[in-house]
């Protein structure tokens, strides 16, 4: 297996835990799509799993954590996750560690 289809497998993995949740959630009117949006669910999520890999697995790459979080621009995860935490993925990192 090479590492684009392992990327890809990830990235269909995540998106299946992540929108099973939110399908569920919704049905018991536990969450309200039309006011949280779908799109920002997912990300704050995929953000949220960035930070645990850039915390608890440094030997991954920010572009293989960009991957297996179901981003398929390592540069536009990067801007994502300026934009929402204030620093880069890399600063992140060597802030924690």
């Amino acid at each position: 297996m090479n590492k684009r289809t392992t990327f890809r497998s990830n990235r269909e993995l995540f998106h299946a835990d992540t929108c099973q949740p939110l399908k569920a959630a919704a049905r018991q009117g536990d969450l309200c799509l039309a006011a949280l949006g779908r799109g920002s669910y997912l990300t704050r999520t995929r953000m949220e799993a960035a930070s645990r890999f850039l915390t608890l697995q440094p030997e991954l790459s920010v572009t293989e954590i960009a991957f297996r979080c179901g981003f398929q621009s390592s540069q536009y995860f990067a801007n994502v996750f300026r934009r929402q935490h204030g620093h880069s993925p890399s600063e992140h990192r060597r802030s924690i560690l």
